[in-house]
């Protein structure tokens, strides 16, 4: 019977510590790199309270932290937990919801900041004079700011010069830029987001003018469009290199509809110029049932007429083949004419070579 109230007796006093352990129990943990970390430790997630990097520079916060054998995800960032710190660089995890009042402020040696798709409330002055902050990656997806009497996230980052805005991100948050520190040595703005992110005049500050800024391909007729955003500077897309199209895919009568993202030719048996971002138009009045997709040079036309399936401009004397999908081969045979004629096979897609090294896509339909 002692042996047992001994046993109730340990139990009922180790439940306060378990209890306060799910809630908010101050935790240190040191991470692999070094950087001591002070936590407060709750059921489902972690909070740094507060970071000790030494000698560390680059700082990567973990995305967990691992209590009484359970791996439990970092959330939160406290107020002014990084505070005047000699940290150059910081990569905020995806877990992180919420950047506490002055999380970095006064950090003056970070040139570099990453800010996780995840975060949804940032406090003001949460990078407040970090003088030499370069570079800032904003990669959450909608975050609000908790401002004050015009203070902001940036307030007295003048060195800041270039913003880069992840493809993930909907919105640019209210006092990410406070409305009395301007962003004066802001530069370079490059989006990847796939949509119009609404824009305040005067976000940058009033005086913020002559940026260089980047936005997809789709996006750029919609910004430079936008009277804020021209206001700020040159708008451009960089779209890469698009090949000549050859559009073969429709039906007597169809008219194409193609959006381009740079200055390109569109042939249909004609070559017809279009320019930046046009969409092209293009009514076909020939009866064309095959549609090409060029992966060698000079193709050949393909189409059908009367029930055969015609090929057009191969060099005299050359072999030509067609195989199904499986390595088949459907035709094959000499160019002995202009317009060689065959059976038409069945609907599908085909692979026609020509020569030695021409290949080419052709979907047969009927």
């Amino acid at each position: 019977m002692k042996q047992k109230n001994i046993a109730f007796l340990a139990a009922v006093l180790l439940l306060p510590t378990l209890s306060f352990a799910q809630n908010g129990v101050r935790y240190n943990y040191t991470h692999t790199d070094g950087v001591l970390y002070d936590c407060s430790v709750y059921t489902d997630s972690i909070i740094i309270n507060g970071a000790t990097p030494g000698t560390v520079t680059q700082v990567s916060i973990p995305d967990s932290i691992a209590y009484g054998g359970t791996k439990r995800p970092v959330r939160e960032i406290g107020a002014q937990a990084f505070s005047y710190s000699d940290i150059v660089s910081v990569l905020i995890p995806n877990t992180i919801t919420e950047l506490g009042y002055g999380a970095f402020e006064g950090c003056s040696m970070l040139e570099t900041a990453t800010i996780g798709t995840g975060v949804h409330t940032i406090w003001e002055t949460a990078f407040a004079s970090c003088s030499a902050l370069n570079t800032l990656n904003f990669n959450a997806v909608s975050a609000s700011v908790f401002a004050f009497s015009g203070s902001g996230v940036l307030d007295d980052c003048d060195e800041l010069a270039t913003i880069n805005v992840g493809p993930d991100v909907t919105v640019l948050p209210e006092d990410l830029v406070g409305s009395v520190f301007p962003l004066v040595g802001l530069t370079t703005i490059n989006i990847a987001a796939e949509r119009m992110l609404p824009l305040t005049s005067g976000y940058f500050g009033h005086s913020v003018s002559g940026l260089s800024i980047t936005v997809p391909c789709s996006q750029l007729s919609v910004y430079q469009s936008n009277t804020v955003w021209s206001a700020l500077g040159t708008i451009s897309a960089n779209c890469g290199e698009i090949p000549d199209i050859n559009i073969c895919d429709s039906t007597v009568y169809d008219t194409i509809h193609v959006t381009l993202y740079d200055t390109t030719y569109v042939s249909l048996y004609d070559t017809t110029h279009v320019t930046l971002y046009d969409t092209v138009h293009i009514t076909v009045y020939d009866t064309v049932q095959v549609g090409i997709e060029l992966t060698g040079s000079n193709p050949v036309k393909v189409y059908t007429t009367n029930g055969q399936l015609v090929i057009e401009g191969a060099t005299f004397g050359e072999p030509v083949a067609l195989y199904d999908m499986s390595g088949r081969m459907i035709i094959s045979a000499i160019i002995q004419k202009e317009k060689e004629l065959f059976p038409l096979p069945a609907a599908g897609a085909y692979l026609l070579r020509t020569g030695q090294n021409r290949t080419q896509k052709v979907v047969v339909r009927r």
